[in-house]
């Protein structure tokens, strides 16, 4: 039996991407599922023919060769993603240890604050009872300068009028 040089050239699907780049969305996706569904047909065709005995390991390796390189890719893609995660989880680490640096520094400053704002306070009662006692001071000297203003007044008119001091007892 004599065999066909073209049964053995490479290309019916990769043939029908030459084009992909002319095709508009809905074509481009109807091409890729009509070549994967018969990439799918063939490889279930060859594992039915080394079931039957008719393909041995020998016949399949470029095949099996394709399927570890899908495998192999499957498990970069994953450990890939797996580095992917671990780098997030120690970012995520980093950024809840400073999360708590930050709450403990704010909770130490609000205290402090807190502290100061008492401070503070106590300050200003303190000052405020010091300027009450001044006035109350203030009051009972102005009170006690109009009095001795009034009783100068008296005397000098008593002076002029010829009117002797009258001092009450005890006032000495």
């Amino acid at each position: 039996m004599a065999l066909d040089a073209d049964l053995f050239r490479p290309g019916s699907c990769a043939m029908r991407l030459t084009h992909i780049d002319t095709l508009s969305s809905r074509s481009k996706t109807s091409l890729i599922k009509s070549i994967a569904t018969d990439i799918s047909a063939t490889f279930i065709y060859i594992a039915k023919q080394a079931e039957a005995g008719n393909l041995s390991a020998i016949h399949t390796g470029p095949i099996n060769d394709v399927i570890g390189t899908i495998k192999d890719t499957e498990v970069a893609h994953r450990e890939a993603l797996e580095r992917k995660l671990a780098r997030y989880k120690r970012v995520e680490r980093r950024l809840r240890r400073e999360r708590k640096w930050m709450k403990r520094e704010l909770m130490g400053l609000t205290k402090k604050a807190d502290a100061v704002v008492e401070d503070w306070k106590t300050r200003v009662h303190g000052v405020s009872k010091e300027l009450e006692e001044t006035r109350r001071e203030l009051e009972f000297v102005g009170e006690k300068y109009a009095l001795l203003k009034a009783a100068e007044q008296t005397r000098a008119r008593n002076q002029e009028s010829g009117e002797e001091e009258q001092i009450p007892p005890g006032h000495v």
